[in-house]
């Protein structure tokens, strides 16, 4: 009698838990279609994956289900309080790496080091080196960030694994030919390695870093003391948490500042932005507006644009042409003082057509500005400068 109480209360245990998880799937599963696709995600920064059109082409070669795979990771209801939770309790297990992201000290957050050793990285260079064939009466420089994992490699996490991107630059620097000025951000950045120059939320660096890799270009660049102004750096925000964050899951609650360097006691060099694509104009390298948005880091310039044509009040005749990715943000108001005329293209979001844009405006100089990351992974910039070549 004892052994039979004992069977039916397990089975009756298990049919429970069964109704319960039935009921748990259901009731996601209704609960998924009530709930409104979103189409972009202010807690990790980027777009999400819209249910996909249904073809038999897709079918056929798979990219439906790849797509629908996406789109149900990216749409799941509470999605946000679901990543949270999953790195807490990965976090208690030991694990200190989440999307891509290292959980350092001090609150660090860094992004793991791409390898430079992809078909990317070679497509990059040699379009550079063909551009560069073509514009052999320009001057043209190369900057190109480390990311914080390099540099801030005490802060990592024990027995981290990480890419050696500073031989990775030494690569890169010699695969260039002699016509390029190489501008060295990683010695620039090694000497004040103890200092605020990453952010420890966000993957790009600070104010202060962007600030000494401009005084590295400023001595390559040789740009005029002539037009220098003195600047003080500000906050204005205390409030930030950037994409690693978001990213990984780490660190949400962590807040930090931005910081702008304004001209001391002086009006300074005037500039207008005109965002070629929309057609506006503004009279400020800043949108404030972006401090009450998750991505505070876009009161630089607004954010990535395809075409920033600034036009400055600065009494040099000079033009430049920037090559950028976002870490160019922060670090451009600092070169505005210098040149009349500064265009601004970022490839990833650029059809235009780069050599019609170089004779009609007279160009004289070329900066390509990017962390190391980006021109190891993306190949945006080989399809611009294609474009020239073709």
């Amino acid at each position: 009698m004892e052994k039979w109480k004992k069977r039916r209360v397990r089975q009756l245990t298990a049919r429970i838990a069964a109704i319960l998880f039935l009921a748990a799937v259901f009731g996601f599963s209704i609960l998924n279609r009530l709930t409104p696709d979103r189409e972009f995600s202010s807690q990790e920064n980027r777009i999400l994956e819209q249910r996909p059109a249904l073809r038999l082409s897709s079918l056929a070669d798979g990219t439906y289900m790849k797509k629908y795979e996406t789109y149900q990771s990216d749409q799941f209801a509470g999605r946000d309080a679901w990543i949270e939770v999953s790195t807490g309790m990965e976090y208690l297990l030991g694990r200190r790496d989440s999307g891509g992201v290292f959980k350092g000290e001090d609150h660090y957050l860094l992004e793991k080091i791409e390898s430079d050793e992809g078909d990317n990285v070679q497509d990059n260079i040699e379009a550079v080196r063909s551009f560069a064939e073509k514009n052999q009466e320009r001057e043209i420089y190369f900057l190109v960030a480390p990311n914080a994992a390099e540099i801030l490699q005490d802060k990592l996490p024990a027995f981290a694994v990480t890419e050696d991107q500073k031989g990775q630059l030494e690569r890169l620097r010699a695969s260039l030919p002699e016509q390029i000025r190489w501008i060295d951000a990683c010695g620039a950045l090694e000497a004040h390695r103890d200092e605020e120059i990453y952010y420890r939320t966000d993957h790009h660096w600070t104010s202060l870093g962007a600030w000494y890799a401009f005084q590295e270009a400023k001595k390559v660049m040789a740009l005029n003391e002539a037009y220098t102004e003195k600047l003080t750096p500000r906050a204005v925000s205390d409030s930030f948490n950037g994409t690693l964050s978001a990213r990984s899951g780490y660190e949400r609650g962590f807040r930090e500042p931005i910081y702008i360097y304004f001209p001391d006691g002086t009006e300074g060099t005037q500039a207008v932005v005109y965002d070629v694509e929309k057609g506006e104009k503004t009279a400020s390298l800043y949108a404030p507006e972006k401090l009450k948005e998750k991505d505070q880091y876009a009161v630089f310039l607004g954010g990535n644009r395809p075409l920033l044509d600034i036009r400055t009040t600065s009494e040099s005749p000079e033009k430049l042409l920037i090559f950028k990715d976002s870490y160019a943000n922060c670090l451009i108001p600092f070169l505005v003082p210098y040149f009349r005329q500064i265009l601004v293209v970022d490839p990833r979001y650029y059809y235009g057509d780069v050599e019609a844009l170089i004779q009609e405006n007279q160009i004289g100089s070329i900066l390509f500005l990017y962390n190391g990351n980006t021109f190891f992974t993306d190949n945006s910039l080989s399809g611009v400068l294609a474009e020239q070549a073709g």
